[in-house]
């Protein structure tokens, strides 16, 4: 008997030890991957207008899902902003009077000591995966790129760089066209790096194929922006992940409206605005395992059921 219980908990310590070295590090944590949309923390102490986190919640938007707002942060919403999904609130949020939405039966906030532990890992995990996603080798650069591309991906992990990115008018499309029959039936990961503006407008579009959508980062790098508002009736999808030094409610950085986001978006200075439908990615539950052992990746989500933004009708 004594046996078997030791043999059963090598066995145990193996698996585990082998598991982890698959991840080779590069993982975000499931708390924070179960948010279709977090607010970065602010300062740890006395915030203020040009010093800390900001997200602006325009009129005629609802939303429902999971929704986080980290501590020190600052939101702003009236009552044409709707919430019917879950709402996770730090109990030091910067101005809280400022945040007055329309609360729909069903939903549900939460703002307490527990809580805000949950906020503070999930805003320790995004930083962590952050700089792992910063420290891989790339794979391919693309430079400034202003007309269509088609990528096709070649391995389960491909890393992409951009000096910049604007795509205008529905032809200037972005398709990344993953492979079938490998790695174990698993989708493969394309993260893709912009170290200056990126702008998609006039019905430009991001097109996935054979690929999950968790499974595409766009990692926004340096104080740039991120701009999806001006993209009416076009389809954007991924991770959007835009943690920026420039704080407080003067500038911008990342901006979604008037587009049909599908993913999830991790920011510290987001305006959402009217015309905007947002498709989270909590519906797919928690995320598989990892296909090879060779630095692979582990994205994305758990939690049921379709999250959304939609336009009020």
């Amino acid at each position: 008997m004594r046996f078997n219980t030791i043999l059963a908990v090598s066995c145990l310590t193996l698996s585990f030890s082998f598991f982890a070295t698959n991840l080779k590090g590069q993982a975000l944590g499931l708390e924070a991957a179960s948010y279709d949309f977090f607010l970065f923390n602010g300062p740890a102490s006395s915030p203020n207008d040009s010093n800390t986190t900001y997200a602006d919640f325009v009129s005629e938007m609802s939303f429902d899902g999971l929704m986080g707002f980290g501590r020190n942060s600052w939101i702003y919403a009236d009552s044409d902003f709707e919430i019917d999904g879950e709402l996770r609130r730090h109990t030091s949020l910067y101005k809280p009077n400022e945040f007055n939405p329309a609360y729909q039966p069903g939903h549900v906030t939460t703002s307490n000591a527990a809580t805000n532990a949950e906020l503070d890992l999930v805003n320790s995990q995004l930083i962590t995966y952050i700089n792992q996603l910063t420290a891989l080798s790339s794979t391919q650069s693309f430079g400034n790129r202003t007309t269509a591309l088609t990528y096709n991906t070649t391995s389960h992990l491909s890393v992409l760089d951009f000096t910049g990115i604007t795509m205008s008018g529905v032809n200037d499309k972005i398709t990344i066209n993953g492979r079938t029959g490998v790695n174990n039936g698993l989708s493969d990961t394309v993260i893709i790096r912009v170290n200056g503006d990126a702008l998609w407008e006039d019905g430009a579009p991001v097109i996935l194929n054979n690929i999950d959508r968790r499974n595409v980062i766009w990692l926004s790098m340096g104080d740039n922006d991120f701009d999806l508002h001006k993209n009416d009736f076009a389809i954007f999808e991924g991770v959007i992940i835009n943690r920026k030094s420039t704080t407080g409610s003067a500038d911008w950085t990342t901006i979604i409206g008037d587009v049909d986001f599908r993913g999830q978006v991790y920011a510290s200075h987001i305006k959402l605005g009217s015309g905007v439908v947002f498709e989270g990615s909590s519906i797919f539950g928690p995320p598989p395992p990892v296909p090879e052992p060779s630095s692979a990746l582990l994205v994305l989500t758990a939690g049921m059921g379709l999250f959304f933004f939609r336009r009020r009708r």
